[in-house]
């Protein structure tokens, strides 16, 4: 299977001090310099990306969706996300590149975290209040500790970096609203939504994940069904969707190679369950979708990705 090769032009990361700095924190002005503007769609495959957006117009190109913004607000993008921007006139802020290990390894024993850190996270006033304020402070401290050459440097930024993910997961979900993750039930539907997140293309079946999740396949449904209003089969292929969305779109890996990554071993079965979700083939969705993201242009007006 050949490697996919993303119809979008790839954001250059301007390491300004050397090679440790393995995070980089950086004006959003920058960006707007640098590409007019307007940043067209890309997708970042080992980073995630945090941005503070403090004044001005922007508009969110995310997914093959577009939102206007209203600052002040965050943003959490984690890898894969296909997203890019329109930056008004006036528009100002800041953003935080973290290597996704990095992040993945301070949280390993916390799957809420991890399901949190899988999400794309619009955050905005006013549900966010005064807790606007902490976030602030959270990047204000990794702009200092970016530009010292302070003994322990790195640490001290990983650091700051789990402080900023810890506030999204606290502030947001995937739609913005609160996140509640104390009751057991709630526990075990965000360890599922992790696993699936990583091994939606390795074929494990409902009762796979369920072996590994220590329960039922019957009580993983249940759950599923109680907290998102879906089973554990249509979870798992919700997620399968949206990768197959991104691969057509954004890349020139053939048909039958978007269903073997998806773990499809027939591409005839991978086109029947495109079909039934997108109301439309694999090859219609690509001709539709990939040439105005493969210019960095708004998408049209048919059906969203």
């Amino acid at each position: 299977m050949k490697s996919p090769s993303p119809k979008v032009i790839a954001l250059r990361e301007v390491r300004h001090h050397g090679p440790d700095d393995w995070l980089h924190y950086e004006s959003l002005s920058v960006r707007v310099a640098l590409h007019a503007h307007t940043i067209p769609v890309h997708r970042h495959e080992s980073v995630h990306q945090f941005q503070l957006i403090e004044e001005g117009p922007c508009t969110l190109r995310l997914d093959g969706t577009e939102r206007p913004l209203h600052a002040p607000c965050v943003l959490q993008l984690p890898p894969g996300a296909v997203h890019g921007f329109v930056f008004g006139p006036g528009c100002h802020g800041r953003q935080v590149t973290i290597p996704s290990d990095d992040l993945r390894r301070t949280f390993a024993d916390n799957p809420a975290m991890l399901t949190t850190l899988a999400q794309t996270l619009v955050l905005e006033q006013p549900a966010l209040g005064d807790a606007l304020a902490d976030c602030v402070h959270v990047f204000d401290e990794l702009a200092q500790e970016f530009e010292s050459r302070l003994p322990a440097r790195r640490e001290a930024l990983l650091l700051l970096s789990a402080q900023l993910a810890i506030w999204c997961h606290r502030h947001g979900s995937a739609e913005g609203q609160a996140v509640q993750r104390d009751a057991a039930r709630d526990t075990l539907l965000q360890r599922f939504l992790a696993l699936v997140d990583t091994h939606h293309a390795d074929r494990w079946t409902i009762a796979g994940y369920a072996e590994r999740l220590d329960v039922s396949a019957d009580h993983l449904s249940r759950v599923c069904r109680a907290l998102k209003g879906m089973s554990a089969l249509e979870l798992l292929h919700e997620r399968q969707y949206l990768e197959a969305r991104r691969l057509l779109a954004y890349t020139d890996l053939r048909i039958g190679d978007v269903a073997q990554a998806l773990g499809f071993e027939d591409s005839g079965y991978f086109s029947r369950f495109f079909n039934r979700c997108a109301g439309q083939s694999p090859a219609a969705y690509r001709q539709h979708h990939a040439p105005g993201h493969a210019t960095g242009h708004a998408p049209g007006s048919a059906s969203k990705p």
